[in-house]
């Protein structure tokens, strides 16, 4: 494993500093099942748009105020209280006017305003592995409905 992920930092010219993260590495390859050929052109093209007009790195510098936000809320993201290493994300309840939203702002607009949120929580992510040097990598959904139940 060492090898495999020595050899995507060499491939990674492009990477920078502010992602340049032994722990960002190793999800490439645990989520590609450590296949360097799907990785790295996937990889590359990833780094490639993190330094485009959009500036992921610095993206979560600025205030969340793009136009879409204001239909679509932001989520909650912080650590876990009673589990240790375990970054949760709330999304918002009940759900999202994509059609409202399409009809009214284009895609590449709602994208920017939702990799905003997507930034904020990776940024989690890594400030908690920072902290605590264990990568974080098994995530779980719970959906959580209120509504009446099935009959």
């Amino acid at each position: 494993m060492l090898y495999q992920l020595n050899s995507v930092k060499f491939a990674t010219s492009a990477i920078t500093e502010y992602y340049d993260t032994d722990f960002n590495l190793l999800r490439w390859l645990i989520g590609h099942n450590y296949n360097l050929d799907v990785i790295l052109p996937k990889l590359r093209n990833h780094l490639h748009f993190r330094q485009s007009r959009w500036n992921l790195d610095k993206i979560t510098e600025q205030p969340r105020n793009h136009p879409v936000h204001a239909f679509w809320k932001c989520g909650l993201t912080g650590p876990a209280l009673k589990t240790p290493n375990t970054i949760v994300n709330v999304e918002q309840t009940g759900s999202n006017d994509y059609w409202g939203m399409l009809s009214t702002f284009p895609i590449n607009e709602l994208m920017k305003a939702r990799i905003y949120d997507l930034e904020m929580m990776l940024k989690r992510v890594m400030e908690l592995e920072n902290e605590t040097g264990i990568v974080l990598r098994s995530f779980t959904v719970t959906l959580y409905n209120i509504g009446y139940p099935d009959k």
